[in-house]
């Protein structure tokens, strides 16, 4: 029988972990309330025997039931082979964009905890947030909710192509209360980023970080993008949920792999403030 070694000495010995996914019904979504397949989410998962740091991902507009084929898997596998269990809910309203969205997104991290795969979580970390276009916009609301942020031990989030004031208002601006990254691209015709610049710029007290990626459109996360900024978003979940200044330094730093330093990304606007205090 082969050995499986802990994905921390992987990822030490620059290796990547393999990762694996279930789909699972989860119930209680309400999104989609009335919709089976909206009550099904996918979760990711490394293979290596540990534990590892949960994510709850909201995905973009669509039908319930549609998340899979929408194409996150790179997105998600990428974070998972760093060493992450990823939950993604398919909870949809059909044609009408689901404003409870955000609701969800917190409704997988009280499901994963009495689940089969509970035991495939490192509860003494804090858990991080994650979405894309609508999802995006959710996990900027879910950024602010007190109550649900203490109660899941949320400790960041990022926001790719949140939909939140434009190009039709979803949620309020409210301040996150985690650290948080925005990323966006100069061609996106769905959610400006602009529009994204104008969130980034409202929020205040927590680290922040702006990415706009040059020439980046809305799809640039998914199946048929190019997922450029994948590495750095893992960067931040690294650094605020497992405490890895290197991972830090490649979110907020000037080396040549930091995210506004770079130069294998072309960057139309990149910005960031309030530092966590090892960068400062």
């Amino acid at each position: 029988m082969a050995c499986k070694l802990p994905v921390a000495l992987l990822l030490s010995l620059g290796l990547a972990s393999d990762v694996a996914h279930e789909d699972v019904h989860v119930g209680g979504y309400v999104c989609g309330l009335k919709n089976a397949e909206a009550q099904k989410a996918r979760v990711y998962y490394p293979t290596a025997d540990g534990k590892y740091p949960l994510i709850s991902f909201a995905h973009g507009y669509l039908a319930g039931g549609r998340v899979a084929k929408l194409g996150y898997g790179q997105l998600l596998e990428d974070h998972a082979r760093a060493g992450y269990v990823v939950i993604e809910f398919e909870s949809a309203n059909g044609l009408t964009e689901c404003a409870d969205e955000w609701k969800d997104q917190m409704r997988s991290f009280e499901w994963m905890k009495t689940s089969t795969l509970a035991s495939k979580v490192d509860y003494s970390l804090k858990t991080g947030i994650l979405g894309h276009s609508l999802g995006g916009g959710a996990t900027y609301h879910s950024a602010s909710q007190e109550e649900e942020l203490r109660l899941y031990n949320v400790g960041a989030a990022a926001a790719l192509h949140p939909q939140v004031q434009k190009p039709i208002s979803k949620y309020p601006i409210a301040n996150p209360l985690v650290p948080i990254m925005f990323t966006t691209g100069s061609s996106d015709p769905l959610v400006s980023d602009s529009s994204v610049k104008d969130v980034y710029e409202q929020v205040v007290g927590v680290s922040k970080v702006f990415a706009d990626v040059e020439g980046a459109g809305h799809f640039e996360p998914t199946a048929i993008g190019s997922n450029r900024l994948n590495s750095h978003i893992v960067a931040m979940f690294d650094c605020h949920l497992k405490g890895q200044l290197t991972q830090c330094n490649k979110v907020y730093g000037t080396d040549s792999d930091s995210l506004c330093a770079t130069t294998s990304i072309p960057m139309h606007e990149c910005a960031h403030a309030n530092e966590p205090l090892p960068m400062v």
